[in-house]
């Protein structure tokens, strides 16, 4: 028998298994080609929005060596962009200017022929309508309502406003239509002129010129052994407001605290700092 020859032949089919070239095809670097990507990534344009993008950093890694360690690569970058960011603007909102501005969110804007009429002119325009305000007594007051511009005839509520301009008094409106270069603000301490308050402080000359109203009497005197008033030497007693309706009353006043002095006030109103005190006396001749 010749069993050890076969015995001897035995390893030989255990020998395709030991090579090591089939681990080739796992050494190319190939995979590494993602790593360059990620760089044409990285290095792309910056965000759309107008604004410089952050810095991006990428890391790979792949086991492509032939030492069998992986490889790792690391890129950054910064993406720029070319765009403006955009400008915004605000303003103040409608309704919250202070005493000597001159815009408003309620400005009423003028019309075609409207700017050119006077207080008169506009009046008779039915396209167009006057803005009148009532001046503050914060300078010399005028002998009445003042006449502020002409606009296109339009809707305004019924809310009193005050209104304010660098260089002008301050007036107060029956509405809330605000002129041209005035804007709402307020004003303290003040009174409108021709009103009682403002009134009452001014002096002959200043009370009819301020829209106020000036009362006169005629004071008492002893002719021919009888009393009587003289109306051709009337006595400036007092200011009253503006428009004070007054009765058609003769009265007969003395100042407070002096009774032994007596005037005959033919308008029927009372003037400050007076008191009715006796009848009324004939005229003089």
């Amino acid at each position: 028998m010749r069993v050890p020859p076969l015995l001897s032949m035995l390893p030989m089919p255990v020998m395709p298994v030991m090579p090591v070239m089939p681990v080739m095809p796992v050494m190319p670097v190939m995979p590494v080609m993602p790593v360059m990507l990620i760089l044409l990534v990285a290095c792309g344009p910056g965000p759309a929005d107008g604004t410089a993008g952050e810095a991006s950093t990428s890391t790979s890694t792949s086991a492509g060596t032939g030492t069998g360690e992986p490889t790792t690569s690391t890129s950054t970058s910064t993406g720029t962009s070319t765009g403006t960011p955009p400008t915004s603007s605000t303003t103040d909102a409608p309704g919250t200017t202070t005493p000597g501005t001159t815009t408003t969110a309620n400005t009423t804007g003028l019309g075609d022929g409207c700017e050119a009429h006077g207080a008169a002119s506009c009046e008779d325009d039915p396209e167009c309508m006057a803005i009148v305000g009532v001046q503050y007594a914060l300078a010399r007051c005028p002998p009445g309502p003042v006449f502020l511009a002409c606009v296109p005839a339009s809707a305004c509520d019924d809310a009193l406003t005050t209104i304010c301009m660098d260089g002008s008094p301050a007036y107060q409106l029956p509405n809330g239509c605000i002129p041209p270069g005035f804007a709402a603000c307020s004003v303290r301490d003040a009174p409108l002129c021709g009103s009682a308050e403002a009134c009452q402080s001014a002096s002959e000359e200043e009370c009819a010129a301020s829209g106020c109203t000036p009362i006169s009497g005629a004071p008492h005197v002893v002719e021919a052994g009888m009393a009587c008033a003289d109306f051709d030497a009337q006595v400036f007693l007092g200011c009253l407001e503006g428009g004070i309706a007054c009765p058609p009353v003769v009265l007969t006043v003395c100042p407070e605290g002096q009774l032994d002095t007596a005037f005959d006030v033919s308008a029927g109103c009372l003037p400050p700092g007076h008191m009715q005190c006796d009848q009324p006396v004939p005229g003089c001749p």
